[in-house]
């Protein structure tokens, strides 16, 4: 069975390869696909495709056309300059890479504006806390209507889940 919800949390200030990155819509919203895919072992339970529905063109098209000519041109864009949020991209590559060996076919499909306004709703909230985590983690669901980002097990920020 499968129930829709919604998991927010602030953005962190680290990036997986522990360097600083100023905090923008983009980098939100990889890294909130990254955390969708990582969400749970999707596998496991027996899915064999997994759908990310975005109202981002940067995410839908950065993931099924322009990330393949990235990583042919050294992750230099069509403007040979480099790509931004490529710690992203490449973390988020490598896990479409991982799902897809354990039988998982990841899918983008991009969606009007209109239809994610619940989770532009949640974004934006998770972007007001004034507190949050420094560091890249693992988004891990705590007690009912809680999520916690972990990062090497140190503190926890308590967060927000709606359903």
């Amino acid at each position: 069975m499968c129930e829709s919800g919604i998991v927010s949390a602030r953005l962190e200030n680290w990036g997986p390869f522990y360097h600083y990155y100023d905090h923008t819509n983009n980098r939100a919203e990889l890294r909130a696909v990254l955390a969708a895919l990582r969400f749970r072992y999707w596998p496991g339970d027996g899915f064999t495709t997994l759908v990310v529905a975005t109202d981002s063109e940067y995410v839908a098209k950065g993931a099924t056309e322009w990330a393949y000519g990235w990583v042919r041109n050294l992750w230099r864009n069509s403007r040979n300059a480099e790509v931004v949020n490529r710690d992203l991209w490449e973390a988020l590559l490598g896990e479409i890479e991982r799902l897809d060996e354990a039988g998982l076919k990841v899918e983008f499909w991009r969606i009007p504006r209109s239809m994610n306004a619940v989770a532009d709703r949640a974004a934006k909230q998770a972007a007001e806390w004034k507190s949050g985590v420094l560091r890249y983690g693992k988004v891990i669901m705590g007690a009912k209507d809680e999520v916690f980002d972990e990062w090497d097990g140190a503190g926890t920020l308590p967060g927000k889940a709606w359903k």
